[in-house]
Order: C-alpha cells, then sequence, then structure tokens
C-alpha cells in the first residue's frame, strides 16, 4: 500500500512541478530517456536471469516471510523485481507515447508525469540494484 501511496504523490508532486515551471521537454530529451528506461531494462532482464541460476534462491524459497507467512522471501524479492519491470515498461510505453506526440518543444499536457516516472524509476532502479548486490554477496557466500 506504501508503494501505491508513493506513486500517487510523485505523480501529483510531478504535475505540479510542469504546471509551476512550465519547464520545456524536447523530443531529444525524451529519446535520452527511453535509452536509459530500455538500459535499465536490460539490466533487469539480467537479473532474472542471474536469479535463475542463483543456488540461494532454494534457501529464500525456504525462508517464510515474518511480516507475511503465506509468502516466502524468494516471493518478496520475485514481486520487488516484477513490479519494477512492469513499472518500466509502462515508462517505456509512456515515453513512446509522448515522443510521438511532441514536436520539438513542450506542447502536450501528458508531460506533466514525466518527472513521476523519471523520479520513480531512479528509485526503483536503486532499489533493486541494492537487493541484486545483496543476493550476489550472499550466492557468493554458499
Amino acid at each position: 500500500m506504501k508503494r501505491y501511496l508513493l506513486i500517487v504523490v510523485v505523480f501529483i508532486v510531478s504535475f505540479l512541478i510542469q504546471e509551476h515551471f512550465n519547464l520545456l521537454i524536447k523530443k531529444e530529451f525524451i529519446s535520452t530517456l527511453l535509452t536509459v528506461f530500455s538500459i535499465i531494462f536490460g539490466f533487469y532482464v539480467t537479473s532474472f536471469a542471474v536469479f535463475a541460476t542463483s543456488k540461494y534462491l532454494a534457501k529464500l524459497y525456504q525462508l517464510e516471510n515474518k511480516s507475511d507467512n503465506r509468502k516466502t522471501l524468494l516471493d518478496d524479492l520475485l514481486g520487488e523485481f516484477t513490479f519494477a519491470t512492469y513499472f518500466l515498461l509502462a515508462s517505456i510505453i509512456y515515453m513512446i507515447l509522448a515522443y510521438i506526440f511532441i514536436e520539438n518543444k513542450y506542447s502536450f499536457p501528458v508531460i506533466y508525469f514525466i518527472w513521476g516516472f523519471i523520479f520513480m524509476n531512479v528509485f526503483y532502479s536503486f532499489e533493486t540494484i541494492s537487493i541484486f548486490i545483496k543476493i550476489t554477496r550472499q550466492s557468493a557466500k554458499n
């Protein structure tokens, strides 16, 4: 629930920032964002591949989540990466649509949410990279 509340707050702030400052957004900026988001998507796919070959995942599958005993720690891990990946895919689709609608400068109201997509993807990227590093370290110990 906290995750969805954070997303709503970030997108409201994004809207207010764009409305207040009326920042100029060009096609080149969106093109660069598409490139960056595509690279992050590649990281997520690679992470899933590394997870699939890790023996540490079997241990995570056996450990129960303390806050929800119906789930394992593996379920939590996959849930985090799955959510981040789907959010990133939604962001890429959003950026493609924004790219189509913008000629050379800001002119389409849907751009009001661009800062929300940027912030949330940076946030989830740092979060998932941190998780990936911890799991890599744990896998090396075993």
